[in-house]
């Protein structure tokens, strides 16, 4: 009967492995002693399968199971998996103590078991089954790159942290300039690569557009929430641009589509409120920075949206009140005081849109608190969203424990002087944290 039920087995696994072209190598020495023993324990009910399906899966982590156009890789930094559900068919079960009987070949045994993973029977919450793209060749580093869009080319530079493989998908976090400034600005001063480099995320730093002047590139967004746009950034479909460089960091890296995320600071804030509203079908959540908004501008997403709101209280470009914002780049440039404002709303307000159209009840809980600084949630929301207000009591117009600009001088005295100063309570980390907490469906 067990020869009959073997020969009916090897059938159907030269079925499948036709079916899906599974090619399976595996050399006799290369699987150690322990792995048929295990599951020889496991075929005879000895062990569960959360045991079996570990050992499989480290001989396809070792490269003992090689399916082509397949990769299986872990996505957890944690190897504890003895609260995680497998599903595995009996006639796997079958398999194994045939394959321990010597009834049936390592490579029969192997083709079902690539077989379970390439159908995803079992249930793993750290493995993850993908085709290799092959235009991923580029690994760790700092790149840029350009795409044309409206018949504009448009820059944005790339930063892939030191950890970076090809085989594992890689959270991306757009790191957005203020009005003013450019990509390479928002890097320095920003100071995302090391973090990027610290948590394993792709950190990218786009161009908006404008004006250089005396050599320096300084650009904004059409963002559509704030209360104004320049000529040379209104015209622009900004959102457009972003969607294609998603499209191309797909062509390019193993990036998580469901793990994109937008920060930036002032215009580049504003810049991340307006991907939440028109892309929540590629943005997974949004942290904007000393961004205000103005009083008229529209937001209605698809589905809720994250969002984390960090500001201070002394910043003097987007006035936690509400007012008359903007116009510090250009006293910064000598334009005068008045130049370039327009009329925001409140801090509180923008939050409480927010709450509304994540469809939050009004409990809040103080969830951090370190110095000036004070965060307070409002996390019953629809789909497990949850919007967060980090308010720093002295802050200004500032990157959360960023870099200044300019470090000594006039021109970082005089800077300093309009936008206010840095708040180091809060940083880089509380932002990740907050996205990390958030992924598409």
């Amino acid at each position: 009967m067990n020869n009959v039920c073997a020969i009916i087995s090897l059938i159907f696994l030269i079925d499948i492995g036709l079916a899906f072209s599974v090619n399976v190598s595996a050399a006799e020495d290369l699987i150690p002693s322990w792995i048929k023993e295990t599951a020889g324990f496991w075929s005879e009910d000895l062990i569960d399968d959360v045991t079996f399906v570990n050992a499989m899966e480290w001989m396809i982590k070792n490269g003992i199971i090689v399916a082509a156009e397949l990769s299986i890789v872990d996505s957890s930094d944690s190897d504890d998996l003895s609260d995680r559900q497998v599903i595995v068919p009996e006639w796997i079960k079958n398999n194994a103590g045939f394959w321990v009987s010597n009834q049936i070949s390592d490579s029969d045994f192997l083709t079902g078991i690539t077989y379970l993973y390439k159908e995803e029977i079992v249930k793993s919450p750290n493995v993850v089954i993908n085709k290799l793209n092959p235009n991923w060749t580029l690994g760790p580093g700092d790149y840029e790159f350009s795409l044309t869009s409206e018949e504009l080319e448009r820059k944005y530079l790339v930063h892939v942290p030191s950890s970076y493989d090809a085989i594992k998908s890689t959270p991306v976090v757009f790191s957005i300039h203020g009005g003013g400034g450019n990509g390479e600005s928002q890097r320095s001063g920003s100071n995302m690569d090391v973090h990027s480099d610290k948590h394993g995320y792709i950190v990218v730093y786009p161009y908006g557009t404008g004006i250089i002047f005396l050599g320096k590139e300084l650009f904004g967004w059409n963002s559509e929430v704030g209360g104004h746009a320049d000529k040379n950034t209104a015209k622009k479909d900004d959102v457009k641009f972003f969607s294609k460089m998603i499209d191309e960091l797909k062509n390019k890296f193993n990036i998580d589509e469901k793990r994109v995320y937008a920060t930036g600071l002032s215009m580049g804030g504003q810049m991340s409120h307006r991907l939440g509203c028109d892309m929540p079908n590629k943005i997974a959540a949004i942290a904007p920075v000393g961004a205000p908004v103005g009083i008229d501008y529209s937001c209605n997403p698809s589905n809720p949206i994250p969002t984390m709101i960090i500001h201070g209280k002394k910043d003097p470009c987007a006035l936690y009140e509400g007012g008359q914002c903007g116009g510090c780049y250009q006293e910064f440039l000598g334009l005068g005081p008045d130049v370039g404002k327009y009329a925001c709303t409140s801090i509180n307000t923008i939050t409480n849109d927010w709450i509304k159209r994540n469809s939050c009840s009004t409990e809040s809980q103080i969830t951090y608190e370190k110095g000036d600084v004070t965060c307070t949630t409002f996390d019953n929301c629809a789909d497990n969203s949850e919007v967060m207000l980090c308010t720093s009591n002295n802050a200004g117009h500032t990157w959360p424990s960023g870099i200044d600009p300019f470090k000594t001088g006039a021109l970082y005295d005089r800077y300093n002087s309009i936008v206010g100063d840095v708040t180091y309570d809060i940083s880089n980390d509380q932002i990740w944290e907050f996205f990390q907490r958030h992924s598409l469906e």
